[in-house]
C-alpha cells in the first residue's frame, strides 16, 4: 500500500520519489497516541485472514535470508509462535495478533474502519470506500488506473493478499 500512496502523491525525479512537504507520512503510531492526539483524522487499517497471515509469516520466517536456526514445522508454530523467535531474524510483529495494532490496551478500537484483504472483491470494495472517504481525487484516479497487485498467495485458505 505504501507504494500505491507514494505513486499517487509524489512524483519521480531520477531514481527517487519527491514528495511535497505537506504530504502525509505513513508511520507506525501507538494506538493510544493516535486516539488522543489525532482524533479528527479518519483512521483505517486493513487486516488479513488470520490463518493466511500465519502461513505467510511462517513461510517468510523460513526463507534463507531470515532463518538462522532450525526450521520449525508449521503445526508447532501454529501452537506456539514463540517457537520460531529464536530461529529467525524476522520480527515477531509478523505473527502477533492484528488486533494489537488497531486497539488500545483495553481492546477498544482506535480506527474508524477496518478493511479486509480477502479476494472476491472485498478488498477492492473496502479500499474504494477508504479512498472515497478520504476524498482525494488523486488517490481515486490512481486507484482506478493501477489498483494493487496481489502479492502473496496462500492456496490453503484461498487467500490472495
Amino acid at each position: 500500500m505504501h507504494e500505491f500512496f507514494r505513486r499517487a502523491l509524489c512524483r519521480p525525479e531520477g531514481n527517487k520519489w519527491q514528495c511535497a512537504d505537506d504530504v502525509f507520512r505513513l508511520r507506525f503510531c501507538h494506538a493510544g497516541v493516535a486516539e488522543k492526539e489525532l482524533e479528527t483524522f479518519f483512521w483505517f487499517s486493513f487486516v488479513r485472514h488470520p490463518f493466511a497471515r500465519a502461513i505467510s509469516a511462517w513461510r517468510m520466517a523460513l526463507r534463507p535470508e531470515f532463518l538462522h536456526g532450525q526450521a520449525v514445522p508449521f503445526d508447532r508454530f501454529a501452537m506456539d509462535p514463540t517457537a520460531l523467535q529464536t530461529q529467525t531474524r524476522l520480527m515477531p510483529m509478523h505473527w502477533r495478533p492484528q488486533n494489537i495494532f488497531i486497539t488500545t490496551r483495553g481492546n477498544c478500537p482506535v480506527v474508524d474502519f477496518i478493511g479486509k484483504l480477502e479476494r472476491g472483491g472485498r478488498f477492492e470494495r473496502d479500499m474504494k470506500f477508504v479512498l472515497e472517504r478520504i476524498g482525494s481525487q488523486e488517490l481515486l484516479s490512481q486507484w482506478k488506473e493501477h489498483a494493487f497487485p496481489h502479492m502473496n498467495e496462500n492456496e490453503e485458505v484461498g487467500d490472495k493478499s
